[in-house]
């Protein structure tokens, strides 16, 4: 007692360590820390709480937002997309068999995508040095979603990427992190192209809720969660990317949070496409110095990723193949802190954005000009119709080339803000 009287500040953190480390056993027994991570080796046991408090999720329960709970209703609407999309489904099954004969043998269904309608996951070299806290584990496989009720399911329609030119953008709408931002503040993309919402350190725990910076297509600016910015307008095509200051949350938690939200676009915005934009790589020295902020935990979260795309109105789209090495690192030249690209090479993510758009009809895009429409054979270029034709799954192997690339956003996680901004 002596010392205490003497060092009153020492005893108020041990305390308060007791106090902190008590709440989170408590939340833990609950079961609302469950999505975080243990690893006494690197981090007290009671940061459970502080990640908890960031995330509204107390040691007694969660708190939702009013944005939380519009999305929650929204999603638990019974005129649901997917069931609109299952009765569809049904109804153009019925027609198929009209006037044929009912086959005995029910026909295998081929749920991979075509290769011209996806970008492959860029792969990276595994340093042998991640925490297995982070990583799913090596056996993990994960399967796209065959319930033909799900937006997520592939139904036999697909359109290929291709080339367009910017005004393709008009009517997009780009939301993320630092990332996003930056494809915004130093590419060509901020003169009136198209629209942003995106911020520094977002992350899709709180998407719902955070104030993004707002720039619109007509020069307008502001702050607008990305709830508002969906609500407020209909736009024909939705990127979509979050996910490097998620690094230090467990993968499958993130993945389900994720696919909830790109639930939560399609209600709000049912005509556009939306675009899943694999998280971008960092480079090779910050990946072999960090266990958890490296490519292995960024390419097993891109493996998830694209298998929401269905090839139809939901795309996985990964700008990796553009901007990094054989490796799969991003170059050290290009980045300025291992994160995050230069100025310089924001460029790049624009052109590979120009490279890999889907149009399903004239609605989603026509030449700016005749001229780009007359050259479209060498560049690459389709002149789309009233309708753009789908690609049939049969002809995989034809389409426009596949180029990968994967959007990186900052590195600041609920685990190490300071790794990131």
């Amino acid at each position: 007692m002596h010392f205490f009287r003497r060092a009153p500040l020492f005893a108020v953190l041990i305390l308060t360590g007791i106090l902190f480390t008590a709440a989170a056993v408590v939340g833990r027994r609950n079961g609302y820390y469950d999505r975080y991570a243990q690893n006494g080796w690197e981090k007290p046991f009671f940061t459970q709480v502080f990640l908890g408090i960031h995330d509204k999720v107390y040691p007694w329960g969660a708190s939702e937002s009013k944005a939380e709970q519009e999305a929650q209703a929204l999603l638990a609407d019974n005129s649901s997309t997917e069931e609109a999309a299952a009765e569809a489904s049904t109804e153009t099954a019925a027609a198929e068999e009209t006037g044929a004969a009912a086959s005995t043998e029910a026909p295998a269904v081929d749920w991979n995508l075509p290769a011209s309608s996806t970008n492959e996951v860029v792969q990276a070299v595994d340093y042998g040095n991640s925490d297995p806290n982070y990583v799913a584990p090596k056996d993990t496989v994960w399967e796209r979603d065959t319930d033909p009720s799900s937006i997520f399911a592939t139904n036999g329609t697909y359109y290929p990427l291709q080339q367009v030119d910017d005004s393709y953008f008009k009517d997009a709408i780009f939301i993320g992190d630092s990332r996003t931002e930056g494809l915004y503040v130093y590419s060509s993309m901020r003169n009136g192209i198209t629209t942003f919402d995106a911020k520094d350190s977002v992350t899709i725990y709180g998407i719902y809720d955070t104030a993004l910076d707002f720039y619109g297509v007509d020069g307008t600016t502001g702050s607008k969660t990305a709830m508002e910015a969906l609500q407020e307008k209909q736009y024909r095509k939705v990127y979509f990317s979050v996910g490097v200051n998620e690094l230090g949350m467990p993968t499958k938690d993130y993945f389900e949070h994720y696919k909830e939200f790109i639930q939560v676009i399609r209600k709000l915005q049912p005509d556009a496409i939306i675009y899943v934009e694999g998280i971008m790589h960092v480079t090779g020295s910050y990946a072999k110095s960090n266990s958890v902020y490296n490519n292995t935990n960024i390419v097993g979260r891109n493996e998830a990723l694209s298998t929401l795309a269905n090839g139809r109105d939901i795309f996985y789209i990964d700008m990796n193949s553009a901007v990094c090495d054989a490796d799969g690192n991003l170059p050290e030249d290009i980045s300025y802190d291992g994160v995050h690209l230069k100025a310089s090479a924001y460029e790049t993510w624009h052109q590979f954005l120009l490279q890999n758009a889907a149009v399903r009809n004239s609605d989603d895009w026509t030449p700016q000009a005749q001229g780009d429409a007359a050259s479209g054979e060498s560049t690459g270029t389709q002149t789309p119709g009233t309708d753009t034709p789908a690609v049939d799954q049969s002809a995989e192997t034809t389409g426009t080339d596949e180029t990968g690339v994967s959007a990186t956003d900052g590195v600041s996680s609920q685990a190490s803000q300071e790794a990131a901004q």
